[in-house]
């Protein structure tokens, strides 16, 4: 088996494997650390990144196993007792893939309604969200019964009798859903830019907001990538070898869009890094007798409590699904925060 990993596409696969899941297990870690220890806050999105999280791991795994029974080599190459279980490898990362980016694209739906307000903008999430898990389903079932039967997925270079469809039928399929999956993730992007673009924050703040939510387009521009290697994917016999760049970049896509989700809630964690730095530097003053005498430590160590709730606020989120903003100490903790408050304040003002 190791000796798949070192020739052909092996390398490729097992980098592209073993890379991904340390980094998203370390974002992973990150943001629970953040939403659960720091925040003490857990919603359906955090859920839904869990499960992505789950679904991502076995998908990487099976990816992996496969590689070690031959994945990214030529049929000839490949010991003919290995072929059947590099494909039902294959098979199960394909299954796995599909569960783990709809778990994402949910996740992140589900962010943006509680921070949307506007009901063009929850219009546009909703729909989106009920299309591409309605094609996802569809998908879903597609990749199952593909071949007839089933097992004659992996076990067609075996001497199985059976049949699946026509080889271009599957790629036309495998690229349409893979559009609209783009689509998606371009629109979860793109929305929340809109979303903080009439906020009165100053423009620094808006542009760290809007960059850390909109992280959301470089999936968006993953998927493309992976659609121009199916397209490419000339499925002949030789299947393994043909599809290792499809198989590559099915392990980095999510993997961005796992990173990117986690990355949005880590603006607490930069603040408290930036509170404790305001601490630090006024002890160290403090301790050497060098406090500038116009320095006052209560206005540094409160530049990120700009914002003052009480503890308890109703946000009158539309949706419904946005009920209160809890604030410790009056800082605002997470973006949801900031824009539930901005809203507010925009509302009373109005009128």
């Amino acid at each position: 088996m190791v000796k798949y990993i070192g020739e052909g596409a092996g390398p490729g696969l097992v980098v592209s494997c073993i890379v991904p899941l340390v980094v998203t297990w370390f974002f992973f870690c990150m943001r629970i650390y953040v939403r659960w220890i720091m925040l003490k806050m857990w919603k359906v999105e955090d859920w839904l990144f869990v499960a992505s999280q789950i679904t991502y791991t076995v998908l990487v795994l099976s990816a992996l196993l496969s590689a070690l029974h031959g994945n990214g080599q030529h049929l000839a190459n490949i010991e003919p007792t290995d072929i059947p279980i590099a494909m039902q490898f294959f098979f199960v990362g394909e299954i796995f893939y599909t569960l783990t980016t709809i778990f994402i694209r949910l996740s992140i739906g589900f962010y943006l309604l509680r921070i949307c307000i506007r009901k063009l903008h929850l219009w546009i999430i909703k729909i989106t969200m009920a299309t591409i898990t309605f094609l996802t389903l569809v998908y879903f079932i597609f990749v199952i019964v593909q071949c007839n039967p089933v097992s004659y997925f992996w076990l067609q270079f075996s001497g199985q009798i059976g049949k699946c469809f026509p080889a271009t039928t599957v790629q036309n399929i495998t690229i349409s859903y893979a559009v609209f999956a783009a689509i998606t993730d371009l629109i979860f992007g793109v929305l929340p830019i809109f979303v903080i673009w009439n906020l009165k924050m100053n423009r620094k703040a808006k542009m760290v907001v809007g960059a850390l939510l909109a992280l959301g387009i470089i999936a968006g521009f993953t998927v493309i990538i992976r659609i121009e290697y199916v397209r490419l994917v000339n499925l002949t016999i030789d299947f393994l070898f043909a599809v290792s760049n499809v198989s590559i970049w099915s392990m980095i896509e999510p993997a961005i869009g796992i990173c990117c989700m986690a990355a949005s809630t880590f603006r607490p964690l930069f603040s408290s890094l930036k509170d404790k730095s305001a601490t630090d530097y006024y002890q160290s003053n403090l301790r050497f007798g060098h406090m500038r005498s116009g320095t006052n430590f209560s206005r540094v160590h409160g530049e990120n409590k700009k914002f003052r709730l009480s503890r308890s606020m109703r946000s009158g989120s539309k949706s419904g699904y946005l009920k209160s903003v809890d604030v410790k100490d009056g800082s605002v903790d997470s973006f949801e925060d900031v824009i539930a408050m901005e809203n507010l304040e925009n509302r009373v003002e109005g009128g």
